[in-house]
């Protein structure tokens, strides 16, 4: 079939990947990163594959890739979160896999999901990966070669590297790394959280978030909310704060969000909820007290504070026109412009050289924005 009028779509380094891989009628094909969905169909239309499936760990990504995705392709793509295809994919199903390093949150996060795709390769299955040289593409190569005995360099394009390796009868899949348990003080709480590859500071207390726990006010039964809660932290410190108020949690992530919720399980928290999904938008109906955030400024490898100002957006949306909104940043990202578009107070409540707490209250609404 013709899939010309979707190539326009592809990013370079998807491009690469779509110029050089062809699986046959027999493959099953991993997507790993899925993108504005438009490499997926193009892989499940070229050759025609038995399966293909596009995964990532971005909940919203996945959605718009998923409704993206082309009604003419004879054998659509199937879109699945990472932590649906660790409960419904068996080890050694897949014959190829393809990944953009591009679509990964770190290197941590990278280097545990070429462990995980060697082990859904069958024996003979090649893994290929793409990215650019100045995103670190040569190290991730070297990667390859340290999991798999060997990779090459196949093909590299205006910037692009493309390197393939194959799981070989020997291949042993390396010991996945244990999920150790940390205990942290945070405004006079003892909390236990699960250490993870791949999520914010891998789980764990961050100077920002520390800054910003111990800035915020919450009364005991205040409504909170917290916007890409990462492993909890924030919202598990004010569910003890507000203890017969109530607490919810969103993330994109659905790793932070399956870890979160292991965290809240661990600390017997009773009051707080934790739900996937794009900042306030699962919960948009609803008002609260206090919302705080420790927005990220990163989507993949590349710096933007496109998930910030959202969240900005959503806050002065959901929050109630006498509560209050917490943002933790570092000092060098310029939100105060953008927040005072949205609320009648900002100002700095806690900072250092390196990051800055800003208390907004006042949200404007209809005719004042």
């Amino acid at each position: 079939m013709d899939t010309s009028e979707l190539v326009p779509n592809l990013t370079p380094a998807d491009a690469l990947l779509a110029e050089h891989v062809n699986p046959s009628y027999s493959d099953s094909v991993l997507i790993w990163g899925v993108g504005n969905g438009a490499l997926p169909d193009i892989i499940a239309a070229h050759g025609n594959p038995a399966r293909t499936m596009a995964v990532d760990r971005n909940v919203v990504t996945l959605d718009q890739a998923a409704r993206n995705s082309n009604e003419i392709v004879f054998r659509r793509p199937v879109f699945l979160s990472t932590v649906e295809l660790r409960s419904k994919v068996p080890p050694a199903f897949f014959s190829l896999a393809l990944v953009n390093i591009g679509y990964s949150a770190s290197d941590d996060a990278l280097a545990a999901d070429l462990a995980r795709i060697g082990t859904l390769l069958r024996a003979g299955g090649t893994i290929f990966v793409v990215g650019p040289k100045n995103k670190g593409i040569d190290s991730t190569g070297k990667e390859l070669e340290r999991i798999f005995g060997a990779a090459q360099l196949v093909a590299y394009k205006k910037g692009q590297r493309l390197y393939a390796a194959t799981r070989t009868e020997e291949y042993i899949p390396p010991e996945p790394p244990a999920e150790l348990e940390v205990e942290i003080e945070v405004r006079g709480q003892r909390l236990m959280l699960r250490e993870r590859p791949g999520v914010f500071a891998r789980g764990l207390l961050d100077p920002a978030t520390a800054m910003l726990a111990e800035a915020m006010l919450v009364r005991n039964a205040d409504s909170v909310l917290d916007l890409g809660c990462g492993s909890g932290i924030l919202g598990m410190v004010a569910a003890h704060l507000s203890d017969v108020g109530d607490v919810l949690m969103t993330d994109a992530d659905i790793e932070a969000v399956e870890l979160a919720r292991l965290n809240v399980e661990r600390n017997a928290i009773r009051n707080a909820t934790v739900v996937a999904g794009d900042g306030a938008f699962p919960v948009r109906y609803r008002q609260f007290d206090v919302i705080v955030t420790n927005p990220p400024f990163h989507q993949g490898r590349e710096q933007t504070t496109a998930t910030a100002a959202r969240f900005i957006d959503h806050a002065a949306t959901v929050l109630r026109s006498d509560g209050i909104f917490y943002l933790v940043a570092n000092r060098f990202l310029k939100y105060e412009p953008k927040l005072g578009e949205y609320f009648r107070e900002v100002r700095e409540v806690a900072g250092d050289g390196r990051f800055k707490v800003l208390e907004m209250r006042g949200p404007k609404r209809g005719e004042e924005l």
